[in-house]
Order: C-alpha cells, then sequence, then structure tokens
C-alpha cells in the first residue's frame, strides 16, 4: 500500500467519526424535543416517536453505507496498484527483449497510466521512485554503452581491451574510410590501416637504430684515433703504459670513461667534509691505531694538516671520546697528545714546510730531466738525488749518536763520502737490522 492511499484511508475514517458525531448530536437534540413535546401534548407523542425512530434507522444507514463505501474505494486502490504492477513487469519484459535483440535502441521507462499509483510532487515517495527511475536510466545507459563497445571490439581486430583505445582505433578507421569515399578508392581494411601503422612503427624504430650505428661507429673512429696518438706517443697500444721510469697519472685517469677533474675531487671534498661519514671514519680510525692522532691526516681523504684542519678533528674526538667506552692505551695516547699538543702541531707544521720545499726541488729537477732525450741521463739524475738525500739522512743519524754518547759536536760539516762508501755503510746498517 502507497503513501497516498494511507492518506486516503485516514481521511475517510475522519469523516466516518465525524458522521458518527453529527449523528448523535442529532439524536440527542430529537430526544430533547421530544421530552418538551410530551409536556405540551400528549396526543402528538406517538407522531414525535415515530420521527426518531425514522432518524435512527437514517444514521445507521448512513454509517453501512459510508462502511460500504470506504471497503469498495479500498478494493479499487488495490486493483489499480496491481494492474500497475502488472503493467511494469510485461513492459520490462518486452524491453529486455528488444535490447537483446537491438543493443543501440535507446530506452525509457513505461508511462504511469494509473492516476492512482502516481505519487503527489514534492512528497518523499516522488523524489525516491525519481531517484530509482534516474538509476534505472543510467543503469541502462551504460549497458548501451558497454555493449555498442563490444561490437566495436568484435568488429575491429584488436587486442586491445581499454574502451578509450577501441574507440580511438574505430574513429581512425572510419575517418580512412571517408577519405578513401571522397577520392573513389577502395575502401581499406582495417588489416591495412593497421599494416601502415605497423611500417611506421618500424621506420621509427629502424632510424633510431641508425642513428645509433652511426653514433657507435664514430665513437670507434674516435677510439681508434686515440689509440694511435697513444701509439704515436708511447710506442704502445696497452691502454696505459706502466714502465720503470714512472707512471703518467694524467693519462691514465684521461684513459678511462669518466675523467677525473679537479672540479669533481673539489665537490667530493665539499660534500664529505663535516658529514657524518667523516666522523665515523674520524671515531673509527682513531680506536684502530690506539688513539694515534697525527695518524688520522694520512689515512682521512680530504684531510690536510693545518692549524684549522687539527682544532676540527680535535674537537669532535674530544665531544665524541667520552661518549665511548674505550680501552686504556687509547686514554693515554690521547692524554699525551692533550699535554704536548702545542709542540706536537709546531713540530708537524715544520717538518711538512721542509717536505713541501723538498717537493718542490724534486718537482723542479724531474721537468728538467723531462727535457732530455735517453733515459740513462735522467735515471741517473734521479738515483743521484735519491742517493744524496739518503746520505743527508746517515749524517744527521750519525751526528745524534756522536752527541748523545759523548762524542765532541762538530764544529764544521762532515765531507761528503762517495758512492761505494755510501753502499758500505747502507750495507752494515741493513744487516744490523736483520
Amino acid at each position: 500500500m502507497s503513501k497516498r492511499e494511507g492518506e486516503e484511508r485516514v481521511r475517510s475514517e475522519k469523516k466516518v467519526k465525524i458522521s458518527k458525531k453529527e449523528e448523535i448530536a442529532i439524536d440527542s437534540e430529537l430526544l430533547g424535543q421530544q421530552s418538551s413535546y410530551v409536556n405540551s401534548n400528549k396526543e402528538g407523542a406517538s407522531g414525535q416517536d415515530s420521527s426518531i425512530a425514522e432518524a435512527a434507522v437514517a444514521a445507521v444507514s448512513n454509517d453501512s453505507e459510508q462502511k460500504q463505501a470506504e471497503q469498495q474505494h479500498q478494493q479499487q486502490a488495490q486493483q489499480s496498484q496491481q494492474q500497475s504492477l502488472s503493467y511494469h513487469q510485461a513492459y520490462q519484459q518486452q524491453q529486455d527483449a528488444q535490447q537483446s535483440q537491438n543493443p543501440f535502441r535507446p530506452t525509457t521507462l513505461p508511462p504511469v497510466t494509473s492516476s492512482n499509483s502516481k505519487p503527489q510532487h514534492g512528497t518523499d515517495e516522488w523524489h525516491r521512485q525519481r531517484r530509482e527511475n534516474h538509476k534505472e536510466v543510467e543503469r541502462r545507459r551504460r549497458e548501451s554503452i558497454n555493449l555498442g563497445i563490444k561490437e566495436l571490439a568484435s568488429l575491429i581486430p584488436t587486442n586491445d581491451t581499454n574502451k578509450s583505445q577501441i574507440l580511438q582505433r574505430a574513429v581512425e578507421y572510419i575517418k580512412r574510410l571517408k577519405e578513401n569515399e571522397n577520392n573513389n578508392i577502395e575502401k581499406w581494411t582495417l588489416e591495412k590501416l593497421l599494416t601502415e601503422q605497423a611500417v611506421s612503427e618500424l621506420s621509427a624504430s629502424n632510424e633510431k637504430l641508425k642513428q645509433e650505428l652511426e653514433r657507435a661507429y664514430r665513437e670507434i673512429e674516435h677510439l681508434k684515433s686515440e689509440k694511435k696518438k697513444r701509439y704515436d706517443h708511447t710506442g704502445s697500444l696497452s691502454d696505459f703504459d706502466v714502465d720503470e721510469e714512472g707512471f703518467d697519472w694524467k693519462d691514465y685517469f684521461e684513459s678511462i670513461n669518466e675523467e677525473i677533474t679537479i672540479e669533481m675531487i673539489e665537490e667530493d671534498k665539499l660534500n664529505y667534509q663535516n658529514s657524518q661519514e667523516e666522523k665515523h671514519d674520524i671515531i673509527s680510525n682513531f680506536i684502530y691505531y690506539d688513539g694515534d692522532f697525527l695518524k688520522l691526516f694520512e689515512l682521512i681523504p680530504h684531510l690536510e694538516f693545518t692549524e684549522l684542519e687539527e682544532q676540527r678533528v680535535y674537537k669532535i674526538i674530544e665531544e665524541e671520546l667520552p661518549k665511548l667506552i674505550v680501552e686504556t692505551p687509547i686514554l693515554k695516547s690521547w692524554e699525551k697528545y692533550t699535554k704536548s699538543r702545542k709542540t706536537k702541531v709546531k713540530q708537524m707544521l715544520k717538518r711538512l714546510a721542509k717536505e713541501a720545499k723538498e717537493a718542490k726541488e724534486l718537482e723542479a729537477i724531474i721537468n728538467s730531466n723531462r727535457n732530455k732525450k735517453t733515459k740513462g741521463g735522467s735515471g741517473g739524475d734521479l738515483k743521484a738525488i735519491i742517493k744524496s738525500r739518503q746520505a743527508n739522512r746517515l749524517d744527521n743519524l750519525i751526528s745524534s749518536l756522536e752527541s748523545k754518547y759523548g762524542g765532541e759536536k762538530r764544529g764544521k760539516k762532515r765531507k761528503d763520502i762517495d758512492d761505494e762508501e755510501f753502499d758500505r755503510i747502507q750495507n752494515e746498517l741493513f744487516k744490523k737490522r736483520k
């Protein structure tokens, strides 16, 4: 039973109640009139009694008639609702049959013929029915679209399952057909269209491979020319030539794939210094080498001994060492360096300055020897330089031993020894060490 039928039933019940109240009021009025007429005129009492009885009979008959009318109205409403439902079912079956025969035929909802089943405009039932109708229309529309796309996919031989790709291929095919019809050319088939697309894709791929092949040939020619230059310059076909005379690091780094430049080294230095990786390397190496602080400047990358760098590394260890559990020798070594820190720094700076000076002198000698054509001359000069430095070290060692064990201090420089004497003394020292 719909909401409208319920409202009509409530209104009919209200009407019955009102009619009953009116009948009771009429009966009471008639009884009052009867009592007054009995006192005034006893002869008209029989006539009044008959009129009251007739009024009561009429009221009862009216009540029964209204009940019968209400029942008839309810029966008619139920019949109309059943008819509307059967009509909707029959119409739905008919539409489903038509849809299976022709999926592209648009569908609409069946018209409402019965005025009793139509809800009142603006009510909740009206809005609900409207939403259901909209959902049904949308569902059928989507089914129609999906059936149409499936039909296109069956007509067009393609492996695509994407609806947009199927529609795009169909549009391209139709455009080609229209162009061919305008030019009075035989209609193209989809296989021909797909073949042309495949040919265009293969052509593009072939062009790309051709460009890569040309680039590979250019690289091969470049490598050949570089190898020829290396052979003309060094007399060797190897990628990098290492011999007893020395190693050209510049040629070596140029021979690898990626050239290492000064900018790359500086960039790596900026990224490494003051990072967690550097901090971890400093602490781990400090512990591994039993607290040898100066050893860190030989191990840590990009770390050169200067006053600022020494202060920075010292601060890192000073902050992190209390947080760690280390052995006693490490702590003793750290305390020893802390006490003599100023002296150690001065000695280290002095030694580095001396080594830098010696390196410049050696570089100047090596550069001058490179200009010579014979290898023997450059090798002899280098050997002489090494022997000279070793002789100076030996002379300093002898002087320190003499001063330590009571020898007199020398007032003048020791006379230089020849090569044979130097070799003899060096061999004796090596025998003592063994």
